[in-house]
């Protein structure tokens, strides 16, 4: 019972990892993709 238990344990802590990071993946896209959108607003408009 107890290692069937640890298993789910593992199972469901390396889903919420591959969440947190594919999270954390989209996050920093955004990020780049509006610094950059902005950087070349600002070197279109000079």
């Amino acid at each position: 019972m107890k290692i069937a238990f640890s298993k789910l344990a593992v199972t469901l802590l390396k889903g919420l990892l591959i969440v947190v990071l594919s999270l954390f993946g989209l996050i920093c896209i955004f990020a780049v993709m509006m610094s950059l959108s902005l950087w070349y607003m600002e070197v279109g408009h000079r």
